[in-house]
């Protein structure tokens, strides 16, 4: 079971080796872009969950990194904390992928289309964009 690392302070990218960290699972080996800092991570937990991992957050088991749209809450209520904010991590693109976009469907288009619209400002609030 991970330990406990509610109220630790971290001045620096490197204090995170002494801690408990859970993270998104990959066939690689996790590194977290933490500024100008590219850190390896040893997970005492690694998932395909952001739920899980933002769980594990809430309760101090372990540092993570959460989606924007999922800290954001938490954050606000004061439930969870930004470690590192000095050393922020990087935004992600969102990409649809498809075959060949001359063979899409009308109705396949009208999807990309519309969330080519709709998610980038839904999510600007949480991202500071």
């Amino acid at each position: 079971m991970p330990g406990d690392v509610a109220g630790i302070v971290l001045e620096q990218p490197q204090d995170l080796r002494r801690l408990d960290c859970a993270c998104w699972r990959s066939a690689a080996q996790p590194v977290w872009q933490l500024g100008d800092t590219a850190l390896v991570v040893e997970p005492v937990v690694a998932t395909n969950d952001s739920q899980h991992l933002l769980h594990l957050a809430l309760r101090g088991h372990v540092v993570t990194e959460l989606p924007p749209f999922l800290a954001h809450a938490p954050l606000s209520r004061g439930q969870l904390v930004e470690g590192l904010p000095e050393h922020p991590l990087p935004r992600q693109t969102v990409r649809a992928l498809v075959a060949d976009t001359r063979l899409l469907s009308p109705r396949v288009r009208h999807f990309l289309d519309f969330v080519a619209e709709v998610v980038p400002p839904t999510l600007d609030p949480y991202v500071g964009g």
